[in-house]
């Protein structure tokens, strides 16, 4: 979901509303798309990281090596997996009928 997307919501209603639509427009049923939306989800965490150190440090008292242990690298390596494995999992199977 785009910005300039997102700006159209003048409340959190509307966010939902539009969230809501943009998942079932099935956008994101192309691999391609789910695979951008995840590099992009890990920029975003890499940009904003020392917000999220910091967050973890005044809620939980973790340290940066603690918060990059415990949170950022099980994430980063979760993503990476994903982003690796999504085109066998979007493969369509077959059932039996």
């Amino acid at each position: 979901m785009t910005k300039e997307f997102m700006k159209n919501a003048t409340s959190i209603k509307d966010l939902v509303t539009l969230q809501r639509n943009y998942f079932f427009s099935r956008e994101l049923a192309v691999p391609t798309e789910r695979r951008n939306a995840l590099i992009h989800l890990k920029k975003i965490l890499r940009q904003n990281e020392n917000s999220i150190f910091s967050a973890l440090e005044k809620d939980l008292k973790k340290s940066k090596f603690e918060a990059m242990a415990s949170e950022l690298a099980i994430v980063y390596h979760e993503i990476d997996t994903a982003v690796e494995s999504l085109s066998s999992w979007m493969k369509p199977l077959a059932v039996r009928t």
